[in-house]
C-alpha cells in the first residue's frame, strides 16, 4: 500500500481517494516488472498515472537510432585526463612491474576491475556527458501547457494538507486551475490538427508517405493482371471475374453443413418475422 492514491479528484466540497494499486500482467511478465510507482503529474485526470519499467532484451515499435556513449570526447580535457590518470594508477598499484606479477585468473579480473573504476572516475571529471537531443513531445505540446499542468499538479497536492478553514478556497482554485487546462490543451490539439490539414508543401500527404516508403521498401515488379486457370491463361474481364468468384462465392444452401443451415433458418425466420409485422 502506497501513500498516493491511485485515484483522487474532488466533488464539491469533498474530497475521494482510492489506493488500488495491483497491476495484473502474465506469470511470464513478472520478473521482467520493477520500480512500480504511482505519478501523480503524469496526468490531469482524477486517475494517477501507473509508472513501472519492463525489462526487455530489445525494444518494440518506433526503431530510433541511440548510442551508447556517455561522455562527448570531443570536450574532453586530455591533459587533466593523462595526470589524473597516472596518479591514480600509481595509487592503486597499477604500475606495469605490479600488472607484470599477475599469475591467476581472481588477480586479472580484480585488476580489470580496478582500472574499470580509475576510468569511470577520471572521465566524470574530465569529459562531459552527451546531452541527450532525443525530442518525441506531442506536435501541439508547448511549455505554456507544461507550466499549467504543473500548477494544476501542485494545487491538487495542496488540497491533501490544507486546513479546514482553507479548504474551500484551496479546492476552488484547483478546479479553476484544471478546466483552465484542459480547455487549453484541446485547444492546442485542435489548432495542432487543423493547421496540420492545412499545410500544403511541394508535394501532399500521401506523396510524402509514398517517397518514405521508396526509401525503405525495395522496388518490386508490377504484379500482371491476368490470372491462369486450369493452365490457360485468362483475359483481364476473365481475370477480375475469378477474383470475384474466388474471394466473394455465391450464397449457395448445397454447400451449407448442419451449422450453416441452422443459422440460415433462423435468418429466414426472422426476416418472416418482419415481413408479416
Amino acid at each position: 500500500m502506497g501513500n498516493i492514491p491511485t485515484f483522487d479528484t474532488v466533488r464539491g466540497d469533498r474530497r475521494f481517494s482510492s489506493f488500488v494499486d495491483i497491476t495484473a500482467c502474465s506469470a511470464e511478465m513478472l520478473d521482467l516488472v520493477d520500480d512500480w510507482k504511482v505519478d501523480e503529474g503524469l496526468t490531469s485526470s482524477d486517475h494517477n498515472g501507473i509508472l513501472f519499467k519492463i525489462h526487455i532484451k530489445k525494444s518494440i515499435g518506433i526503431k530510433i537510432q541511440r548510442t551508447t556513449r556517455l561522455y562527448n570526447t570531443k570536450k574532453a580535457n586530455w591533459t587533466e585526463f593523462h595526470e589524473k590518470l597516472g596518479q591514480l594508477m600509481q595509487e592503486n598499484h597499477l604500475t606495469k612491474p605490479e600488472i607484470e606479477e599477475i599469475d591467476t585468473k581472481e588477480k586479472i579480473e580484480e585488476t580489470v576491475n580496478k582500472i574499470m573504476q580509475v576510468i569511470t572516475q577520471i572521465c566524470k571529471t574530465s569529459i562531459p556527458q552527451k546531452k541527450n537531443k532525443e525530442n518525441l513531445k506531442l506536435p501541439w505540446w508547448s511549455s505554456e501547457l507544461e507550466e499549467m499542468k504543473r500548477m494544476v499538479t501542485t494545487r491538487k497536492r495542496r488540497i491533501r494538507c490544507a486546513a479546514p478553514v482553507r479548504r474551500e478556497r484551496v479546492v476552488k482554485e484547483y478546479l479553476e486551475a484544471k478546466e483552465k487546462y484542459e480547455s487549453r490543451a484541446a485547444k492546442a490539439q485542435v489548432e495542432s490538427w487543423k493547421d496540420f490539414c492545412k499545410k500544403r508543401d511541394k508535394e501532399g500527404l500521401w506523396e510524402g508517405i509514398y517517397r518514405v516508403i521508396g526509401r525503405v521498401t525495395k522496388r518490386v515488379e508490377d504484379v500482371p493482371l491476368e490470372k491462369k486457370k486450369n493452365g490457360e491463361t485468362l483475359s483481364a474481364k476473365e481475370s477480375v471475374k475469378l477474383l470475384a468468384e474466388t474471394f466473394y462465392p455465391e450464397d449457395s444452401a448445397n454447400s451449407d453443413n448442419a451449422q450453416h443451415r441452422q443459422i440460415r433458418m433462423r435468418a429466414a425466420e426472422v426476416n418472416d418475422g418482419e415481413q408479416n409485422g
